[in-house]
C-alpha cells in the first residue's frame, strides 16, 4: 500500500498542495502534520512508521517534509526499511534504501538547502 505523509512547520502554513500530490500518486492513507520537522514531538509521524508493513511504500511531496537532517532522514530510511518496506519522494523520485544513490541525493539535498540557507542571509 502507499502511504503518504505531509507536514508544514507552522499552523498557519496549508497542507493542499502536498495531499493533492500525495492524492495524486495513488496513497491510500495520509498522515499529516502541522509542527516542525525539527521538533521530536510528531505523534503522526511516528505513528505512521509504527503501521508500515513489507511492501509498503512511504511516499512524502519531499525529501525535507520527513526529516530536518541527513541523521534523523537516514534512521528514517533504515526503519523504513527493516519494515521491508520502499520509500517514494515525488520530488526526487523512487529511492531504493541502501543504495549509494539514495546517501547521494540525500547529500544533494542538504547542499542545495545550505545555499538556499546563504542566499536569503
Amino acid at each position: 500500500m502507499k502511504i503518504g505523509y505531509a507536514r508544514v512547520s507552522t499552523q498557519e502554513q496549508h497542507l493542499d498542495l502536498q495531499l493533492q500530490a500525495l492524492k495524486q500518486a495513488g496513497c491510500k492513507r495520509i498522515f499529516r502534520e502541522k509542527v516542525s520537522g525539527a521538533s521530536r514531538q510528531r505523534p503522526e509521524f511516528l505513528r505512521m512508521l509504527d503501521q508500515i508493513r513489507e511492501d509498503d511504500t512511504i511516499v512524502v511531496w519531499k525529501l525535507d517534509r520527513l526529516a530536518r537532517s541527513t541523521r534523523d532522514l537516514l534512521e528514517t530510511m533504515e526503519t523504513i526499511r527493516e519494515a521491508g518496506a520502499r520509500f517514494q519522494s515525488l520530488s526526487e523520485g523512487v529511492l531504493k534504501l541502501g543504495e549509494k544513490r539514495l546517501e547521494w541525493v540525500i547529500c544533494c539535498c542538504d547542499e542545495q538547502k545550505t545555499i538556499s540557507n546563504r542566499s536569503h542571509q
